[in-house]
Parts: structure tokens; sequence; C-alpha cells
């Protein structure tokens, strides 16, 4: 695995822990009654708190996709930046980057296997999109 994927996985592992923690207080907040010391945890609010969870991730996403050039971040930290292997700018590509992105939690073992074997994530390989060191 070469470097930049390196930072790549990194910068995921950032973006992660950062949406993990926003859910965190948010479900605090919104007192979503998931509690693990409680011993009948009713189904009705796993599915709930896992639904939040995805629009967390959703919104992360596609507020950076949309606001800072796709640059979350995690890649911001990384210095690492997305662009377009095409010689336009990433502007209809960015929404469906987001789409891919959640594809790729879905299909999870293809898409890993996608990423370390070619380097390249299913995003990259549709929208024809790169990451690369930025300055």
């Amino acid at each position: 695995m070469n470097q930049i994927n390196n930072y790549r996985l990194f910068a995921l592992l950032i973006d992660l822990v950062i949406i993990s923690v926003l859910y965190s207080i948010a479900s605090n907040f919104l007192i979503l009654n998931i509690e693990l010391g409680v011993e009948n945890i009713s189904t009705t609010n796993v599915v709930y708190g896992y639904s939040f969870l995805f629009v967390f991730y959703l919104f992360y996403f596609l507020i950076f996709d949309f606001t800072n050039n796709g640059n979350t971040l995690g890649k911001i930290l990384t210095k690492i930046t997305v662009v377009s292997k095409q010689k336009n700018k990433l502007n209809y590509n960015k929404f469906l980057r987001t789409i891919l992105k959640i594809i790729s939690l879905v299909i999870f073992p293809v898409a890993a296997i996608l990423f370390f074997t070619n380097g390249t994530s299913l995003q990259d390989k549709i929208t024809k999109t790169k990451t690369i060191k930025s300055n």
C-alpha cells in the first residue's frame, strides 16, 4: 500500500472519531434512551440510534463535500485533497462521491478489496478522481 493510502486511512479514522463524538453529544441531548447499563434495550431504540448515526455520517460528508471542496477535517489534518483526473472541477461529482462513500460502507468487503488491491476507492473509480498530498 502506498503512502497516500496510509494518509487516506488515517484521515478516514479521524473523520469517524469526529462523527462518533458528535453523535455521542447529540444523542445525549436528544435522549435516545440507549444506555449500555440497561438490561432490556429495545430493538426500536437500537434502530433509531443507528439511523441517527447514519444521518450524522451522511451530513458530515455532504457538508464538507459542498462547503470545503471535499476536504473533511481528517483530510485537512493529514494534508490530502481530492482532485479530478479529467481537468474539470469537482462539481456534480461531489454528491455522487458522498453517495458512493455510503454504498462503500454497505458493500464494505468489496470496497476494501478494491482499495487494498488497486489503491483506489469505489468513489474514485466511478467519479474519476484521485487523492493527492496537498501543500
